[in-house]
């Protein structure tokens, strides 16, 4: 993914995992002290890009002993006024390939958003 060594991708390690689709090892840390991963699914056309956490988050809550339900409310409140959504357990963001760096940073944001409120 060429285009994704811009301004927020500059500190991150991208390995592209097959045509259209790369794997996003952020310097962020979540609150196991792993580096946040995002995976990027760019389009055919190259003009549409989303970006998931792979489940990540909703499944690391669920390894900390927090019910569905509660996982749901903690992601509903983070993605709150983000274009971030909660599909089948992923945090997923969709847009412009234009605006990846932008994309990426409120996906990361939003994951940061629930460490921050799961740390105990």
């Amino acid at each position: 993914m060429d285009n994704l060594n811009q301004s927020f991708f500059q500190n991150c390690k991208i390995n592209n995992l097959s045509y259209g689709v790369a794997e996003i090892i952020t310097p962020f840390l979540d609150n196991l002290n792993d580096n946040i991963y995002l995976y990027s699914f760019m389009s055919d056309n190259r003009d549409k890009i989303k970006f998931s956490d792979d489940a990540y988050t909703f499944n690391n809550l669920k390894l900390a002993g927090y019910n569905t339900n509660k996982i749901i409310e903690l992601l509903d409140k983070a993605t709150h006024n983000t274009n971030v959504q909660l599909v089948d357990d992923q945090l997923i963001i969709n847009g412009n390939s234009g605006d990846a760096d932008l994309l990426a940073y409120q996906l990361v944001s939003v994951i940061l958003k629930v460490n921050k409120c799961t740390m105990p």
